[in-house]
């Protein structure tokens, strides 16, 4: 996966960007729908966002067809990998931080599989990766995308 000319940064997020992108029309959003921001996610972490659908349109309010239009607007903006590309890594991401939280492994072995600047989320315990990984905060991303040169 090559850097287009229009991408600035290429960041691996986990569910809960995904997830706070849909909760409401926040920086999160535009972040995502950004041109210069191409995001990746491991397909276990997808699959971990459509887990929580029910309880995402149940919190918004959202009908079926609002939740659908949203996703036709947010799910082509993120690039799905599936685990067959990421998976030699695994083993090296569970002793990063499966002690943490076992549902990250792939996104820590994502990380470790692709050119990437970093990963982007809100879980405060990736902090323990950052010596391997830049870890994105939204405001960080944010005066990347809007206010740097």
């Amino acid at each position: 996966m090559e850097t287009t000319y229009e991408e600035r940064l290429r960041l691996v997020i986990d569910a809960n960007i995904v997830i706070s992108a849909y909760l409401k029309d926040s920086i999160t959003r535009k972040l995502l729908l950004h041109p210069h921001v191409k995001v990746l996610i491991a397909d276990y972490n997808i699959n971990e966002f459509l887990y929580y659908k029910p309880l995402i349109m149940k919190k918004t309010k959202y009908s079926g067809e609002q939740f659908q239009v949203l996703s036709d607007l947010i799910l082509p903006k993120i690039t799905s990998v599936p685990e067959t590309f990421y998976s030699k890594n695994i083993n090296e991401a569970k002793k990063l931080i499966e002690h943490i939280d076992e549902k990250d492994v792939p996104v820590v072995a994502l990380a470790l599989s692709i050119k990437n600047n970093g990963i982007w989320t809100y879980d405060q315990h990736f902090e323990s990766v950052k010596t391997v990984f830049k870890i994105w905060s939204t405001r960080e991303v944010t005066k990347e995308i809007f206010y740097s040169d």
